[in-house]
């Protein structure tokens, strides 16, 4: 959810919360000074999240973001910008380093379809009472930065870069 996106159309309620984190290989045992990592990172609002608060890094814009994990393993990069529900996509080992920013996951509804927004709203402020959204974020998302509750499994240390 960001504002640029409402300009054009409308958003339903968060249905999950996210957050953009540098990622390093599993066993790195500190990070460098930021300025000597280079930094894979996504084209678009994770490139701008990232020159945001790493501006004396090396980014490395990179279109196809399945390839953060293959990047980070054959250190092409050092690091790598990603957010954290595709973290949990990652089959090599890894750890997230430190948290750059907390997000909103909403769906987009092109505009003129108010209708379909409020109805869309309805349905899920209802999933959220009966429970379905929190078992179906439990189930494919697992406990990722959802609501309160902030996963950290013994890999993620984790520390905010400010």
């Amino acid at each position: 959810m960001r504002p640029e996106r409402l300009v054009v159309g409308t958003t339903t309620a968060a249905v999950a919360r996210a957050g953009a984190v540098l990622v390093v290989r599993a066993g790195a045992t500190s990070v460098r000074a930021t300025e000597d990592l280079r930094v894979g990172v996504n084209r678009g609002h994770l490139e701008r999240v990232a020159r945001s608060r790493l501006p004396r890094t090396t980014l490395v814009p990179v279109d196809d973001n399945r390839l953060f994990a293959d990047l980070l393993a054959a250190d092409t990069v050092d690091a790598v910008v990603t957010d954290t529900l595709e973290v949990a996509t990652f089959t090599a080992p890894f750890q997230v380093a430190a948290r750059l920013s907390q997000d909103r996951k909403a769906y987009w509804v092109r505009p003129g379809d108010d209708e379909l927004a409020r109805d869309l709203d309805e349905w899920l402020l209802e999933r959220e009472r009966d429970g379905t959204l929190l078992a179906l974020r439990d189930r494919y998302l697992g406990r990722t930065l959802q609501g309160s509750r902030r996963h950290r499994s013994p890999s993620c240390a984790s520390r905010s870069i400010d």
